[in-house]
């Protein structure tokens, strides 16, 4: 125990020069005397012994490497992503597959990223015989270039099979072939593993003697060596032979091209591979000879030097550690054990170095949205972003630029119509699909510049003509495109092509001055450059057409119809010199609609209750200027009358009205007359009678009907799925609601979801052969 202690005084210095002197001398000393006894008799086994320990670490870093990528084969094969993906197929006119695609690459992406083996995936979707590679992209079953091999050695149910390299024409590289999905029917997964890691592993090994290191399959084909020129040949047949009958491992002497070599061979338990080490039989001689003479001189010279080199380098070894211990920031109070303190500060820096890495990484995307709206803020040189555009891997060569806008239509009734979750989804869509459509005409980056908004940027090598009409072209497609795959539409707009990054904001701000005129022209259109040159004559009848949308806001805001409906009808007297076209007067009208639903949201009203249907589809609907006009005064104007007359009313209709707003409030909770008669402080039958007297339904019906508008509205408006709507509304399950909503309407949720967007898409093709 003394002794125990007195070791643990020591300090660091004076225990380096202990082990210095211990690890120094007596190896050497114990090496040099086994070694001169032995040298002649053991040279065989040490040479047996050291090929032994070769060939199984060799055989455990190839059967690693091996099993790591059949492990993440499972893991690719049995992931959810990729079994639905298989299942849906690809496709781009299914939300569902989109997804699932979308999620499918992003999820081989990350496989593909931890792995530290280089491999290609491709994935065979045998119902729609098609095959995905994350290299090649989408490809037909027939050309597929691995399509003999799959047929050749189709996986079982089961499990996986591997394909060594060289067993078939044109295959270099190592193939794990495995069923996909619990019965393997749905597709099969290829993994087309880099052979580059395996032959690493070999030439990175150097035994010395002119050793060779071979790797043989079953058949008798070289598949590893240090020599690449081997790989794919096959052993001499005599060679091969003995390699599938002799038991494992074995040594042997045989006599290949002229030259005895010692043979060493191990059998690999996971893949039936063979290891091999060839050593020429004059090498292990020669060796032998000059141990036995070296052994004792030098034994004795390197005892006598080391005596001497760990007196003096213990000391000069603790030299560095004191300087860099002086140098660095301890995390605790220094001790005399100096080299736990390094290790200490290494530890903790190696994990702030990991933590930084982190979240660098999840900042990335971020990072690089930042930086593409700096460019298009002008708040970035054209020197910084050319060094942070290598940094984030942003492909933008120039120097002519065109930046397109697309803006959401009708962004508050997006907003409404997705949650915040779901609208970023749809914003990342919506710039993915953009940003794919636009690099197949030339090198282009999207960015977000603000909610509903997205910014495309398209370089050019050089100017000409050509390119703003492609760039309009692309643009008219892509917004036709959006139109089709979203339930949503979006204008374009599209500035005149730009020289060099620092006139990138420019261009932007030209396209969002041309995105201002789509009050005028209308929404759902593209914007060309020369827009602002048709509308010259009616900018100072714009303005004048904004100052009274306001003035009519205004009044409206007070409870002062009368004069509201005044000023809307001078409004209408100068319409012709503000709007020359019926899709300006379809965006003028559209915009004071807007504008005043922005206004009632702050008394927390909401525009659609006090109408029978929705505002902004009946302006859209309307066949002629007339029929605005009179739908807004004979029901637009008259039900803000009303609402007001009705803040006026007797205690009664008050009771009524809160109600109602309970109702409206709760109506994606438990609503109950109970709930209700607390609030009111009335009982439960007073206020049945007092709601039954002035609405002329009982409460149960009142929920009912507003929970079944509710759901026609997200069913007509939205693509939340049926589930999720019997949910909100309180329905136990879908059945219920899908029985309770046929009844009501007579039609079925699906059956009402069809015929309203078929409806909403006749009308959309009527108004514009209209205004055409």
């Amino acid at each position: 125990m003394k002794r125990q202690n007195a070791y643990d005084r020591l300090s660091f210095k004076k225990k380096l020069m202990l082990f210095s002197l211990l690890f120094s001398l007596i190896p050497v000393l114990l090496l040099g005397s086994a070694a001169s006894m032995l040298a002649s008799h053991s040279i065989q086994s040490e040479v047996n012994g050291k090929h032994d320990i070769a060939l199984r670490q060799i055989a455990d870093q190839v059967d690693s490497v091996l099993k790591r990528m059949e492990y993440l084969s499972i893991q690719i094969a049995g992931d959810v992503t990729i079994e639905k993906s298989v299942r849906l197929g690809i496709t781009m006119d299914q939300l569902d597959a989109l997804e699932a695609t979308l999620e499918m690459v992003e999820t081989i992406s990350k496989y593909r990223s931890y792995s530290d083996v280089l491999f290609q995936v491709y994935l065979v979707y045998q119902r729609y015989d098609l095959v995905y590679s994350n290299r090649l992209g989408l490809l037909k079953t027939n050309e597929f270039p691995y399509n003999g091999v799959l047929n050749a050695k189709a996986p079982q149910a089961t499990g996986a099979r591997i394909v060594s390299s060289n067993t078939y024409p044109g295959q270099d590289d190592l193939l794990i072939v495995r069923p996909i999905g619990p019965s393997g029917s749905d597709g099969t997964l290829v993994m087309e593993v880099d052979m580059s890691s395996l032959y690493a592993l070999l030439t990175a090994i150097n035994l010395g003697n002119n050793s060779r290191v071979l790797a043989v399959n079953t058949e008798g084909r070289i598949v590893l060596s240090q020599n690449e020129d081997e790989i794919g040949t096959p052993l001499p047949g005599t060679l091969s032979n003995k390699l599938r009958t002799a038991a494992s491992p074995f040594t042997d002497t045989l006599t290949m091209e002229d030259e005895s070599y010692h043979l060493s061979s191990l059998r690999s338990a996971f893949n039936d591979w063979s290891y091999l080490i060839l050593t020429p039989s004059s090498s292990l001689t020669v060796k032998s000879q000059q141990i036995r003479n070296l052994t004792w001189l030098i034994a004795g010279s390197i005892a006598f030097i080391w005596a001497l080199i760990a007196l003096f380098a213990s000391h000069r070894l603790y030299v560095p550690i004191q300087t860099l211990l002086k140098r660095l920031p301890m995390l605790q109070k220094p001790t005399a054990n100096s080299l736990a303190e390094l290790d200490q500060f290494m530890q903790h820096m190696m994990e702030t170095n990991e933590r930084l890495t982190d979240e660098l990484k999840q900042k990335q995307p971020m990072l690089k949205e930042h930086l593409l709206l700096q460019l298009l803020r002008g708040d970035i040189t054209e020197a910084d972003f050319a060094l942070q555009s290598k940094r984030y891997d942003i492909h933008l060569p120039g120097p002519i630029f065109i930046v397109c806008v697309f803006e959401i239509d009708q962004l508050l009734h997006f907003k409404k119509s997705y949650p915040d979750k779901d609208r970023s989804l749809m914003m990342y869509s919506l710039s993915k699909l953009i940003c794919e459509m636009g690099e197949s005409l030339a090198p282009c980056i999207t960015a977000n510049p603000k909610p509903g908004q997205v910014a495309m940027i398209l370089s050019a090598p050089y100017s000409s003509e050509e390119f703003p009409k492609q760039a309009e072209t692309a643009c008219h497609t892509i917004r036709l495109q959006i139109k089709e795959f979203f339930s949503f539409s979006v204008t374009a707009s599209i500035s005149n092509p730009y020289c060099n990054y620092s006139n990138i904001q420019a261009a932007y701000e030209e396209a969002l001055d041309l995105l201002q005129y789509r009050l005028l022209l209308g929404s759902d259109i593209m914007i060309a450059p020369d827009a602002g040159e048709k509308l010259i004559v009616v900018q100072q009848s714009t303005r004048e057409m904004v100052k009274r949308q306001k003035k009519i806001v205004k009044l409206i805001a007070e409870g002062m119809t009368d004069e509201a409906i005044d000023e809307f009808n001078c409004m209408l007297q100068e319409l012709p010199l503000a709007a020359p076209a019926a899709k300006s007067v379809i965006g003028i009208f559209t915009n004071l609609l807007a504008e005043i639903d922005h206004c009632m949201e702050q008394f927390g009203w909401d525009l659609s209750e006090l109408l029978s249907m929705s505002a902004y589809s009946r302006i859209h609907d309307a066949k002629s200027l007339d029929e605005v006009k009179a739908w807004f005064l004979d029901e637009f104007f008259p039900a803000f009358r009303t609402r007001y007359e009705k803040l006026n009313v007797s205690q009664q209709t008050k009771i009524v009205q809160q109600v109602i707003a309970y109702i409206h409030e709760h109506a994606e909770q438990e609503c109950s007359l109970q709930e209700a008669s607390r609030l009111c402080q009335l009982s439960t039958s007073q206020l049945s009678r007092i709601f039954k007297e002035e609405m002329n339904h009982n409460f149960i019906d009142y929920v009912m009907d507003h929970r079944m508008s509710k759901a026609k509205e997200w069913l007509a408006h939205s693509n939340m799925p049926i589930k999720d709507i019997a949910e909100r509304l309180q329905y136990t399950n879908t059945q219920n609601f899908s029985r309770a909503f046929k009844q009501c309407t007579g039609k079925s949720p699906g059956q009402f979801r069809e015929l309203a967007r078929s409806t909403d898409h006749k009308a959309a093709a009527s108004t514009m052969s209209d205004a055409l």
